[in-house]
């Protein structure tokens, strides 16, 4: 919207979607759309630019093949002749080896026989916070960087609720907190942490998988941070699981309208 404010246009005409479709669907039946474009900004636009690509003038030619030659003169001065006889053979050999046909054997590939055919299970411990919080600590290889996934389950969410669990999922990640607005608190959470990501993970929950109906679902939020950002990226969960705000109408708004145009 701030591109067509800046050039005069009026900034509500980016959701007028319909109006413009129907507007191009009238005038493409009419068959003068591209014509009338075509003519307006190719045929008859007064605008031009003009450009005058000029060669260098003899005499800066000639210098610049003097102080390239008088580099070329120095470097071969200072070369004895055993050492320009092997830079010699070296550019035959260079240009040989990049001639010669390549051998694809040695390019790293991979086939169905390489994919092990039995799942492989990673070793984790378990644990319980409170003792009632059951988490899952898998030890690998990030390169200094913790991951932290948190699920909560919906299963017995009441179901007057279960149409806002959308809503909730969208938003959650661009709201303040009781101690932040929406925007402090978007900046304390990046500076700490790759951002928060929510989504809603479900899956079958009887064992033998039949029932399709039989399903869970759980809320689940992922953050990643730098082992030594722990203390501020819990934080930065406690204050938005705790204490979510969601009483700031003008943010809560814009997101709505923007996720409007977005499933548009």
């Amino acid at each position: 919207m701030v591109p067509l404010c800046l050039h005069g246009v009026d900034p509500i005409s980016f959701f007028k979607i319909d109006e413009y479709s129907k507007k191009v669907r009238a005038e493409f039946d009419k068959g003068n759309l591209f014509e009338d474009l075509i003519s307006r900004y190719f045929l008859e636009n007064e605008h031009k630019l003009r450009l005058f690509c000029l060669p260098k003038r003899p005499e800066e030619i000639e210098k610049d093949e003097r102080v390239e030659s008088s580099k070329l003169n120095a470097l071969s001065a200072a070369l004895t002749q055993q050492e320009k006889e092997s830079i010699i053979q070296e550019t035959y050999q260079l240009k040989e080896y990049q001639e010669k046909p390549q051998d694809q054997s040695v390019l790293p590939t991979l086939s169905i026989r390489d994919i092990e055919r039995q799942i492989e299970f990673v070793d984790f411990d378990k644990s319980f916070i409170l003792n009632k919080v059951k988490c899952s600590w898998f030890q690998q290889p990030t390169n200094g960087i913790t991951y932290v996934r948190i699920k909560a389950n919906l299963k017995n969410l009441p179901e007057r609720h279960r149409m806002f669990v959308p809503m909730f999922r969208e938003l959650l990640a661009n709201i303040g907190t009781k101690n932040y607005r929406y925007d402090a608190f978007n900046d304390k959470l990046l500076n700490c942490t790759n951002g928060l990501e929510v989504s809603v993970d479900k899956y079958a929950y009887s064992e033998d998988h039949t029932d399709i109906h039989d399903r869970n679902e759980q809320l689940l939020l992922q953050v990643g941070f730098l082992d030594r950002n722990v203390d501020e990226a819990f934080e930065c969960l406690s204050e938005i699981l705790s204490t979510p705000n969601f009483d700031e109408p003008d943010n809560i708004s814009d997101l709505i309208r923007m996720e409007s145009v977005n499933k548009a």
